[in-house]
Formats: structure tokens, C-alpha cells, sequence
């Protein structure tokens, strides 16, 4: 019986890793394709320093960068979304490094033997750690809406035909978004035509006639 059940965790042991494993490799797959089209977007576009892309934080600056390019070219504006989401990704990690580090140092504090001290500690600590939570939720609704806010102005430039419906499938079934940017990276659709460029056949507003 013994055996058994030994055999038996050890198979289900071996399941588990095989799932873990293969959801690394779709985890690195996406994110590969993420950020080959970011960079090939960003390169084609003369967007400076798109080896970025292939970094976390970069690929947030480049995202960006592709939005406020378009918003400049196609309507005259000037944007730091780039900024935007760059700061934002940064005060995430610090908030989360901060959190990770203060949790540690309460487990090793409340077990001093003074009750007293350890009371007003845990009050203190439970008022902290909310403060931590809510400003990482906040920042987290932010980085989403900043972020979803650049996709759409990527897709608007790419393929603004199907821009809504891209966006769309991107926030209900994010694990599309990388199979969309990949498929889009060499679409410049939406894009006016440079002034050293002659405009291409076919070129309007919405994208190319079908």
C-alpha cells in the first residue's frame, strides 16, 4: 500500500513538472514573439534603440514610443506615453521590492518575546501592508490603461481596419496580444507616408483598399 501510494505522488509529481515546464515554454515563446515585433515595429520605424524591446521595462519605453510616434505624425501631437509607462513599470518593481523586503523584516520582528511590542508592530504592519497593496493595485489599473491606450495606437497604425477588434481580443484573451503584434509587425497601414517617401498605392487614412 505504501509502494502504491509512493508510485502514485511520484506520477503526479511528474505531471505537475510537465505542465510547469510547458507553461515555461509558452510563457518564453510569447514573450519572444512579443518582443521580436515590438523591435521590428520600433527598427522599421526608426524608433530609437529598439533593442529595448527584448528588455521588460524597454518593452514598456518602446510601446511608448510607437503610440507618441503615431500620435505626432498622424495628428500633430506631442505625447510621453513612453514616460508614462516607463515610470509607472518602474514604481511597480520598487513598490513590490519594498513590499517583499518589509514582509520579510515583520516575520522576523514580530517574534520577539515583548507581546506589547509585537501588538503595536502588527498594527503598524497590517496598516503598511494595505497601503502597499492598494498603491500596487492602483498602479497596476494604470499600467494596464496606459498600456491598452499604446496597443491601440500600435494597431491604429498597423492595421486600423481591424484596430477596435485587435484590442479587443487582446484585453479578453491576453494571450492572444503577441500572436497579434507578431502578425502586424510589418503593417504600416495606418501610417502617412513620409515626406522623402512616395505614397503607396492604394494608401488612405484606414489602410489599403481590398
Amino acid at each position: 500500500m505504501l509502494y502504491q501510494n509512493h508510485d502514485m505522488e511520484m506520477v503526479v509529481a511528474g505531471i505537475v513538472l510537465m505542465i510547469l515546464a510547458l507553461v515555461l515554454v509558452a510563457g518564453l515563446i510569447l514573450a519572444v514573439l512579443s518582443a521580436l515585433a515590438l523591435y521590428t515595429i520600433a527598427k522599421r520605424r526608426e524608433i530609437a534603440n529598439p533593442w529595448l524591446a527584448w528588455i521588460p521595462l524597454g518593452q514598456a519605453w518602446i510601446l511608448g514610443s510607437i503610440s507618441d510616434q503615431y500620435q505626432f505624425v498622424r495628428w500633430g501631437r506631442f505625447q510621453s506615453r513612453r514616460k508614462v509607462l516607463l515610470g509607472l513599470g518602474i514604481a511597480s518593481m520598487v513598490l513590490s521590492i519594498g513590499f517583499a523586503a518589509f514582509s520579510r523584516t515583520s516575520v522576523v520582528v514580530s517574534g520577539g518575546s515583548e507581546s506589547l511590542y509585537r501588538y503595536s508592530y502588527g498594527y503598524s504592519e497590517n496598516l503598511i501592508s494595505v497601503l502597499y497593496q492598494v498603491a500596487l493595485i492602483g498602479i497596476s489599473i494604470a499600467t494596464a490603461v496606459f498600456h491598452y491606450i499604446c496597443l491601440y495606437n500600435l494597431f491604429r497604425s498597423s492595421n486600423p481596419r481591424n484596430a477596435s477588434g485587435f484590442l479587443v481580443l487582446s484585453i479578453l484573451i491576453s494571450v492572444t496580444e503577441p500572436f497579434l503584434l507578431f502578425s502586424n509587425r510589418k503593417r504600416d497601414w495606418g501610417m502617412p507616408p513620409r515626406r522623402e517617401q512616395i505614397p503607396q498605392p492604394g494608401w488612405s487614412p484606414q489602410g489599403p483598399e481590398f
